[in-house]
């Protein structure tokens, strides 16, 4: 059995984070318009979303998953 590596995949999400600030910023303090930066928090937010489940959803990840089979021989059912 692996050991589990402690992995830490925020960087992106703190990333992201800070743009969502930086455009809300940027719709107070110059003539943008409302609509646009609504559309961009909009995809900001859903992405932020998506990849905290992903962080989530991998976090106890070892690295011995069926998914990450060196060999890639295909089907791995038992049928």
């Amino acid at each position: 059995m692996k050991q589990k590596k402690k992995r830490r995949n925020y960087l992106m999400l703190v990333l992201l984070g800070v743009i969502m600030v930086v455009l809300m910023a940027l719709g107070h303090f110059t003539a943008v318009p409302t609509r646009f930066l609504v559309v961009l928090e909009t995809i900001d937010g859903i992405w932020i979303g998506a990849l905290a489940l992903w962080c989530y959803a991998n976090g106890r990840a070892d690295g011995s998953e069926w998914w990450q089979d060196d060999e890639a021989s295909g089907w791995r059912g038992d049928w």
